[in-house]
């Protein structure tokens, strides 16, 4: 049978650490090869330096500290890693085969300054630009990144702009493990750390189908990492390695360096979940979190590590012409600047996802729309609307709206004998007479005494104007429901029909939704 979490024991080569935090040294094993060879490449289209040397280069993720730290010294014009630009010619140290699995020796470790950008935390830093692998990460590294900057209180709250230190010459500080050799004792078989699996409820089965198949993809439009297939190891200190069996128990990595085990069925033992959580204090294991969907994301988020998790709170109101709310079952603010937020609802299955523009326009703010569930809208065929400039002309407008018009149409105020009085109106709707110019008060009276209105489109607001000639005229301002209790957009428009009618520029992202949802935009 095979187990779902296994502790294995294996002797690895062990790293020590000095206290100091300026002289930091590694156990001395045996002596790295002074000449490594080298090789001129010239960067492509989409490289990157993880790529050339993985891909390229064969190297393994237990050379690539090392590997960046040559590469530096090789490249002093290459300031920042993560950019590099194709036709540039690069020197790249090769990895030395001689010398794999060995542990170097080294010198005090240097470090370098690097400062924090926009939505960046530690582990992804060290992940995706120094090209850690998360056991060298949550082993070894974290403790020398901590010894370099005592400052820090909390390494797990990073801001824009703060300067860090970076130990960049930890070279292969991941040995491989060896096997126990005959004469040595063998360790005592360590028992079968998941607890007996419970009777499978269906409850227990639609709840695990769910979190995989509907939050599981929400995560990732979060920027977390599901793993869900196969094992996932945790190396310990002293050789010991925890493995979770994740087609079983989903693991999830957070772009704030805590690591979530979801054992949905509670198959961790309350000992190895303690285990767990106490050896790795930025891994939290939740048993058995919830009923529902909404359960499970109240604890999830709750041990997520965000700077503010807010539940059934007031929306959030963005935009400059036209407002756009944001509801949510969750708001959550990513970190203190309350620039970055998730604004997270559970669907149903009738309820369609949120329009790609309108999630366009809300990330534009740093606002991220994150729909758990639901459906994708289906696309409108031969049904998008148009956008027209009328250029303040209300033939152009009348046209637009379908309504029924005459042009320079001569009417007659007075007729005597003697004198015939005409006025020609430029544009008439009924009985309503539309002008830019105003005539004379003798010429205002005979008109009314036709039994005719006049309106001055020139000292006239364009709403009142349409009030006047129309009935059913919405706004201003005009509210659009893009998908109830979620997401509205209030413009300082008027609506007639399906015709949006704005006095003002509306944002090129709005004006996608408006048109893909059938509407015309008619820009005054």
């Amino acid at each position: 049978m095979t187990r779902k979490i296994t502790v294995c024991l294996v002797f690895s080569l062990l790293l020590a650490f000095s206290a100091s935090a300026k002289n930091i040294t590694l156990v001395k094993h045996a002596k790295r090869q002074k000449n490594l060879d080298t090789v001129i490449y010239t960067v492509k289209n989409n490289d990157t330096l993880w790529k050339i040397f993985m891909n390229l280069f064969d190297a393994k993720p237990e050379d690539l500290p090392y590997l960046y730290n040559r590469f530096r010294a090789l490249n002093p014009s290459i300031k920042d890693l993560d950019h590099i630009v194709a036709g540039q010619k690069l020197v790249i140290p090769k990895p030395n085969r001689t010398s794999r699995g060995k542990s170097y020796e080294i010198k005090p470790v240097d470090y370098d300054l690097y400062v924090i950008k926009e939505g960046q935390h530690l582990a992804s830093i060290l992940r995706k630009i120094y090209g850690l692998p998360d056991r060298v990460i949550f082993d070894s590294y974290l403790k020398m990144v901590k010894e370099l900057n005592p400052g820090i209180k909390d390494l797990d709250h990073l801001y824009p702009g703060q300067k860090i230190k970076i130990p960049r010459s930890m070279e292969n500080t991941n040995p491989k493990a060896v096997s126990i050799p005959r004469h040595e004792k063998v360790p005592p078989k360590v028992e079968n750390v998941a607890a007996k699996s419970p009777k499978k409820t269906r409850l227990n089965v639609d709840v695990d189908k769910l979190v995989r198949n509907t939050m599981m993809p929400a995560f990732k439009e979060m920027g977390w990492s599901g793993k869900e297939k196969g094992m996932y190891y945790m190396p310990m200190a002293g050789g010991t390695n925890i493995s979770v069996d994740t087609s079983e128990i989903p693991v999830l990595e957070l772009d704030t360096g805590r690591r979530i085990i979801l054992d949905m069925k509670g198959k961790i033992s309350p000992r190895v979940k303690k285990l767990i959580e106490q050896t790795f204090p930025n891994c939290k294991v939740l048993t058995r979190p919830g009923k529902d969907l909404e359960d499970i994301m109240d604890k999830v988020l709750r041990v997520s590590g965000y700077f503010s998790v807010n539940k059934d709170m007031a929306p959030l109101m963005v935009g400059e012409q036209e407002k756009v709310m944001f509801s949510g079952k969750w708001i959550v603010y990513k970190d203190f600047s309350r620039r970055n937020v998730f604004v997270i609802n559970i669907l149903g299955d009738k309820d369609s996802k949120t329009p790609i523009a309108v999630q366009r326009y809300a990330s534009r703010f740093g606002i991220e729309l994150i729909d758990i569930g639901g459906k994708d809208l289906e696309p409108q065929v031969n049904k998008k609307g148009v956008i027209r400039n009328l250029n303040h002309s209300y033939k152009a407008l009348l046209d637009d709206l379908g309504v029924k018009y005459t042009s320079d149409k001569e009417i007659t105020l007075l007729a005597s004998k003697v004198v015939h009085v005409v006025y020609k109106a430029p544009v008439m709707v009924g009985n309503t007479i539309i002008a830019d110019t105003s005539p004379s008060d003798t010429l205002l009276a005979l008109i009314k005494k036709k039994q005719l209105r006049f309106v001055d489109s020139s000292q006239t607001p364009l709403k009142n104007v349409l009030a006047s000639i129309l009935k059913g005229v919405e706004g201003p301002p005009v509210k659009l429901v893009v998908s109830r209790h979620r997401t509205t957009i209030e413009l300082p428009g008027m609506k007639y029909g399906k015709n949006i009618i704005s006095e003002v520029p509306i944002d090129k992202d709005i004006l996608e939704y408006i048109t893909s949802s059938g509407m015309n935009v008619l820009l005054w």
